[in-house]
């Protein structure tokens, strides 16, 4: 077999358009579906203030706070910007009981698509799991169903439409 210059084995995939392409051979190992999410770290993030300031050497003699690289005269303006963003942010936080809510409809989905797909996962991604989510985000949600590229013209539009007859025919 063709070998690139980074040594991955490569290796020729036939998609269902009769296409063949050459991609490196992926060895990963990926987590159960049935696995429950890793656990929250320990303290919760949302509990700790703003990072406080960094004296710079134009006020550290004077014990004032300011942003790294900023006139003094500028402290007081990107501390009211810091303290907006911190409470716009505090206001609108994810709730905990969002994401148990969240993880919930993780559950009954992927409930519902084991029945066409019984050895898929489905994962919670992006702002519900990195805490940057609040209470208006959506849920984004990783369906996986092998280790092998999924093209995404032709079999991930495939797939979905199944998805969909699927939720349309259970009414959920």
């Amino acid at each position: 077999m063709p070998q690139d210059s980074s040594s991955h084995m490569l290796r020729k995939r036939r998609w269902d358009d009769g296409e063949e392409q050459e991609r490196p051979q992926v060895k990963r190992r990926l987590p159960a579906p049935n696995q429950a999410p890793p656990p929250r770290p320990v303290g919760d993030v949302r509990e700790a203030g703003p990072p406080e300031p960094v004296p710079t050497p134009q006020v550290a003699a004077s014990g004032q706070q300011c942003v790294p690289g900023a006139a003094p005269d500028e402290h007081d303006k990107w501390a009211a910007v810091s303290s907006a963003l911190w409470a716009h942010y505090r206001a609108r936080q994810h709730t905990e009981d969002l994401l148990q809510r969240k993880m919930e409809l993780r559950k009954r989905l992927h409930d519902k698509l084991r029945v066409i797909f019984p050895l898929c996962g489905l994962y919670v991604v992006g702002s519900s799991l990195t805490g940057f989510g609040s209470n208006v985000s959506d849920a984004d949600m990783c369906l996986m169903l092998s280790q092998d590229q999924v093209d995404q013209r032709y079999q991930a539009m495939a797939i979905l439409n199944h998805v969909a007859r699927l939720l349309a025919k259970t009414g959920e």
